[in-house]
């Protein structure tokens, strides 16, 4: 079946028309809180600490429960792979690439609308109130727009500077995927420099 250049420019148009519109936290700039937020500086740094440690205490018993089985195959309870296998998965639990996405796991991993991170900030209890701020639907400039309004994340105050809980998200995702993408770029010759420029 053959299309007139019309047809396709015209069919073009529609299904250019039709692209959905990519959604991602934000923060609401146009609603301020109405009495002053408190600063959960401490408990945020608190909390990404902790999964930190838990991202590495987890990454050392597996290398323990590893290096077991290349010492003793026999040892009850564990299940072993072959002693190259052993070696490789050895090799990547000891690199910065096992740590990294470890902590993603912990702090970035998610959706691109909410991270578990985004979660923890909805969630948790903080020592004081108020600790985030999003205004109601009703009250805010999103009425028209319900799903800009639905992707706007909290606003917070952290080491006496509010912005939105998104940045902190971003950070933990996007931040592992430049991650990713200067390893690939070192990996395939690139030098820091090109690698640290990549888009």
């Amino acid at each position: 079946m053959k299309f007139s250049p019309i047809a396709a420019v015209l069919l073009s148009v529609i299904l250019l028309m039709n692209v959905p519109c990519a959604i991602a936290m934000e923060t609401d700039q146009y609603n301020l809180p109405p009495e002053p937020l408190f600063d959960i500086g401490d408990e945020v740094s608190d909390h990404i600490a902790e999964n930190l440690f838990l991202a590495v205490a987890k990454i050392n018993a597996e290398i323990e429960t590893h290096q077991a089985c290349l010492a003793d195959r026999q040892q009850k309870g564990l299940r072993c792979g072959s002693p190259q296998a052993e070696r490789m998965r050895l090799e990547f639990l000891q690199s910065n690439d096992a740590v990294a996405h470890e902590v993603f796991k912990q702090l970035g991993d998610g959706s691109l609308v909410l991270t578990v991170t985004g979660k923890w900030f909805m969630k948790h209890r903080f020592s004081h109130e108020p600790a985030r701020y999003k205004t109601s639907f009703t009250e805010s400039i999103y009425t028209a727009e319900p799903i800009d309004y639905l992707t706007m994340s909290p606003t917070v105050r952290i080491y006496g500077t509010e912005f939105g809980t998104d940045k902190i998200e971003h950070m933990m995702q996007q931040g592992y995927d430049y991650y990713k993408i200067y390893k690939d770029e070192i990996a395939a010759g690139g030098s820091p420099e090109t690698a640290t420029e990549k888009p």
